[in-house]
């Protein structure tokens, strides 16, 4: 689906990322804002267990709305957006100005919507950045109807490298230690300004996620999987780039590489890809996948 972005967004947005030119970040921060093909094969996703042709969709945690202009093309009802950025939702504004898409500005855990709302929910990785995750799904489960599905994505934290940042190993380290360690080497003056920036990049995640921890909350807040990280989702794909430790920490690097390389790329990924309907398999990809991707729907009541 291609998208001709309007002159004045574009330069929004060329200020708003102004500060991320010349780093590693900049490219990958301006497709996300302006490519709304990648999200296809989440509506795809979605589609499999809810029909979108008709339905009222929220997303929280929506950005400038890439992925709510990609669910226009479905045949929606409703579409809302919801984001808790002031400068995102100021671009979203001017980025679906005309579209009929709503962009409410609240920071996801007390959401102006009335309950039993809409029929799909969409999150993508937008829970490891709150500060209450639970409220942050408990709202989930208010706002949806009782057939609705949820789309839920966070970074799984046994990954050996924390995805927002390309940091080795840390997510295994409690969040509050973590965030301390990234503060510090943010600070130093012996490492270059693109490296300092990947430390800062790592203290804005908030919470630190494992398939069990997932579980627990939504369960909680009366949510339970449809299907989660499914072996035929299983990439150990990802590149990983391990430059800010391995200036500072090189011994630190030498193990994520062991682990990244010699287990999970060069022996678990291709057993996953070769027996997709073992329980192994599946194990391997609840608890090694890069990402946690689930679709949910509410809890069913047994009397």
């Amino acid at each position: 689906m291609t998208r001709i972005e309007s002159p004045a967004y574009l330069e929004q947005l060329d200020a708003h990322l102004a500060h991320l030119k010349g780093t590693v970040y900049y490219g990958g921060c301006w497709d996300s804002y302006t490519d709304i093909q990648r999200f296809e094969a989440h509506l795809d996703s979605i589609a499999a267990y809810h029909s979108l042709s008709g339905a009222a969709v929220l997303d929280m945690g929506a950005g400038t709305g890439g992925l709510l202009l990609a669910c226009q093309g479905r045949g929606t009802s409703r579409l809302v957006g919801v984001e808790v950025n002031p400068d995102l939702h100021h671009l979203a504004e001017l980025r679906l100005a005309g579209t009929g898409i709503e962009s409410v500005l609240t920071d996801g855990l007390d959401v102006p919507l009335p309950d039993s709302a809409f029929d799909v929910i969409l999150s993508l990785h937008v829970l490891e950045h709150t500060q209450s995750p639970s409220k942050y799904l408990f709202e989930i489960a208010r706002m949806l109807k009782p057939d609705g599905v949820v789309l839920l994505a966070c970074p799984n934290r046994l990954w050996p490298h924390e995805t927002h940042a390309s940091l080795p190993l840390i997510t295994y380290l409690p969040i509050s230690l973590s965030h301390r360690l990234c503060r510090w080497r943010s600070q130093s003056p012996r490492l270059p300004a693109e490296i300092r920036q990947q430390f800062h990049t790592a203290t804005l995640v908030e919470q630190y996620f494992s398939f069990f921890g997932i579980r627990r909350l939504c369960r909680k807040a009366g949510l339970e999987f449809i299907e989660v990280n499914t072996p035929l989702r299983f990439g150990a794909a990802q590149v990983i780039s391990f430059e800010a430790w391995g200036q500072a920490h090189p011994f630190v690097q030498k193990v994520a590489d062991a682990l990244y390389h010699r287990i999970i790329r060069d022996r678990i990924e291709p057993y996953v890809r070769a027996h997709p309907s073992s329980h192994v398999a599946h194990w391997f990809a609840l608890l090694l996948n890069w990402e946690i991707y689930a679709v949910l729907h509410k809890r069913r009541r047994v009397y």
